[in-house]
C-alpha cells in the first residue's frame, strides 16, 4: 500500500531542533508518503462478520538542512514502524456482486524506531552522529474498505486514521 502521515508530533519536535541551529536552516514540513506492507488473514465468522490478524510495516522521513559556501549541516528524521493489529469489522449491504463495502475497527500495538542522522560539514572536516528513539504505543483505527472483484483476484482501497490511546 501506500500511506500518507501528519505527524504533527514530529512536525512540532522538527521545530524545536531548528531552534537548535546555529543557522536558519529550510525543513521539509510535510513528511512524504511512502509504501508500506500489510500482511492480513481473516476469517468470516458469519454472512457480516468478520475478523483477523494483521502485520504492517511502514516508513517515512524528514529532513532539516543547511548549506552554503563554508560547508553544510543536516539532520534528517527516520521513521520505521510495525504495527500488530486485530481487525475486525462488518461486510455492508451491496447489491453488486462485484463491489463489496466494509466498515473496520482494528486495535492495535506500534512499535516505532526514529534515527535522527546529524550531518555537518565545515570546510573539508565532516562529523556525522546518530541517535536512535524507540517507542511503543497502543491504538485504534477505524477504516473503510471498498473492495471489487476481478475474477478470482480482488482489488481493495482503505482509508483509516489511526488514533494513539496509550503512549
Amino acid at each position: 500500500g501506500y500511506g500518507t502521515y501528519s505527524m504533527a508530533e514530529m512536525k512540532d519536535y522538527q521545530q524545536q531542533l531548528m531552534t537548535q541551529f546555529p543557522v536558519e536552516a529550510n525543513a521539509t514540513v510535510s513528511f512524504p508518503g511512502y509504501y508500506y506492507y500489510d500482511f492480513t488473514g481473516s476469517y468470516r465468522w458469519s454472512d457480516i462478520f468478520f475478523s483477523g490478524a494483521s502485520f504492517t510495516y511502514g516508513s517515512t522521513a524528514g529532513r532539516i538542512h543547511y548549506k552554503d559556501y563554508s560547508g553544510e549541516l543536516g539532520l534528517d528524521q527516520r521513521l520505521r514502524y510495525l504495527a500488530i493489529s486485530f481487525p475486525a469489522g462488518l461486510h455492508l449491504r451491496s447489491d453488486s456482486d462485484k463491489w463489496k463495502f466494509q466498515a473496520i475497527i482494528a486495535p492495535a500495538i506500534l512499535f516505532s524506531k526514529m534515527d535522527l542522522v546529524l550531518e555537518s560539514r565545515i570546510g573539508t572536516v565532516r562529523e556525522d552522529e546518530l541517535v536512535e528513539f524507540k517507542s511503543t504505543n497502543i491504538g485504534l483505527q477505524p477504516a473503510f474498505k471498498v473492495i471489487h472483484a476481478l475474477g478470482p483476484v480482488f482489488l481493495f482501497a482503505q482509508t483509516g486514521y489511526y488514533f494513539d490511546l496509550y503512549k
